[in-house]
Formats: structure tokens, C-alpha cells, sequence
């Protein structure tokens, strides 16, 4: 069964939460296993931390790499307050994702996954007032009336 940690560390500052991100990612620890979701939060100047974790057993592991590094930083990290998870609820991902080239046709790939006509070829086509009167080279594009296939 899951569980919620929610820590409160006293004078732990956002540079302080920083320092030990980077620490902990030196240490080979910053996506420890066991570890589902991390979220830092900033209240009054001090960051709070909700994780959620696999098992207790996979916290206790963590902390042993945690705890040195929080006493060096000068952040006492409290008693947390461990709850069961009842229940998660994962959250749509956004609709607008990085675009994508197509190395063939060398276009953007399209919402659908298709690739796209090439931006250069379109607007040949449209200059040359083409809609699908076009001839296919030996590369697959379109080419335009008079040009010479380049074999």
C-alpha cells in the first residue's frame, strides 16, 4: 500500500531545498526507487514536501541517504506525517507537445502523427497555382512542371 509523507523541515529555504536536490543527485539518490511522486511547496519562505512512496521500507532506505545531508545543510527535518493512500488520481497530460520532425519527407509531424508536406514544397505548389497537377520525382516529392528530375 502506498503511503503520503508530508514533511514541514524547519529553515529549510528554497536555496537550502536546491543544495539538497543537487546533494542528492551526486549521492546517485535524486529518483530513489520506491519513490511514485515529489512535490515541493513554498510557505512562507520555507519549502514543504509531499512525497508518495511504494513502502515505508523504500522511505527508510532513502532517508538513510536523506537525513546526512539535511544535518549538513542545517534543515531539521521533523517528524512527518505519514498517512495511507486512499486513492491517486492521475492528471491529463497537455494537449500542446513538442514538435516533432519527420527525417524522411523532412516536415513537422502532424497532432495525428502523419507526417506533413513539406513547408517548402507547398508553398512551390502554391506559387505555381498547382493543386495535385504535379509530377513525382525520383525522390517521392513533387516537382514542379519543367524541372528536370535529378537522377
Amino acid at each position: 500500500m502506498a503511503l503520503g509523507m508530508y514533511f514541514t523541515p524547519s529553515s529549510f529555504t528554497p536555496a537550502r531545498y536546491d543544495d539538497a536536490i543537487k546533494r542528492l543527485e551526486e549521492a546517485g539518490a535524486g529518483s530513489p526507487p520506491g519513490r511514485l511522486y515529489h512535490v515541493a511547496m513554498e510557505a512562507d519562505g520555507l519549502i514543504q514536501v509531499f512525497d508518495v512512496w511504494e513502502s515505508e521500507a523504500s522511505f527508510q532506505a532513502f532517508g538513510k541517504t536523506l537525513l546526512p545531508i539535511m544535518a549538513d545543510l542545517g534543515a531539521d527535518p521533523g517528524q512527518p506525517q505519514a498517512s495511507p493512500v486512499h486513492n491517486l488520481i492521475k492528471g491529463l497530460r497537455s494537449t500542446r507537445e513538442p514538435r516533432r520532425l519527420c527525417w524522411p519527407r523532412r516536415a513537422w509531424i502532424k497532432r495525428d502523427g502523419a507526417c506533413a508536406v513539406p513547408l517548402n514544397a507547398t508553398a512551390r505548389m502554391r506559387r505555381a497555382g498547382l493543386r495535385g497537377r504535379t509530377r513525382r520525382g525520383a525522390s517521392g516529392f513533387p516537382q514542379l512542371p519543367g524541372a528536370g528530375d535529378r537522377t
